[in-house]
């Protein structure tokens, strides 16, 4: 939403708890926006391997860390730590990006996001408490990046619900304990 409220078209392909196969996710991307230059995939992610900060993978095949680095500079400026921006390759292959879907976008700008480590507590922490102003971090280098006017949001609130034991991420399903 808040990219739309710049005036920047938005497509989600998941938009609920539904798990999507690579290959899934690809096909949306393509049929919806097409695999052309002018269009950029964000993929947003939470890490884990209990380390510390956010990083930003961009292609292989772009060889430009300048949008990576813009985002990265302005979560940055929200008090996260900042990892690094780079690529991942194939071992067998480091012409190859690791990523599937930055593999295989050819013609589109795609960039994986990874916010923090799950499985660090100090980020599990930030995270909880400072997840929105991380993405509106990345809303904010989007715009700087592509030169398209930014204004800040009105309100940056999160309902927030604690999941508690037996709770089901089935839409429709209720909990044990209701």
């Amino acid at each position: 939403n808040r990219l739309q409220d710049l005036g920047i078209p938005v497509i989600l392909t998941r938009t609920d708890d539904t798990t999507l196969s690579p290959n899934e996710r690809l096909e949306i991307i393509k049929n919806t926006w097409g695999d052309e230059e002018g269009v950029l995939v964000v993929t947003n992610a939470l890490n884990s391997g209990g380390e510390e900060g956010a990083d930003v993978i961009y292609s292989v095949r772009e060889n430009d860390p300048t949008l990576a680095n813009t985002i990265l500079e302005q979560i940055a400026n929200e008090g996260q730590i900042i990892r690094g921006a780079y690529t991942r390759t194939l071992p067998s292959d480091r012409t190859k990006d690791a990523s599937f879907l930055l593999r295989n976008i050819d013609n589109a700008t795609s960039i994986l996001i990874e916010y923090g480590f799950l499985d660090n507590p100090t980020d599990r922490n930030k995270l909880q408490r400072e997840l929105l102003n991380y993405t509106e971090a990345v809303i904010r280098g989007i715009a700087l990046y592509y030169g398209i006017p930014y204004t800040e949001p009105e309100d940056l609130t999160l309902d927030t619900y604690i999941v508690k034991k037996g709770d089901m991420l089935v839409e429709g399903t209720p909990a044990p304990h209701d």
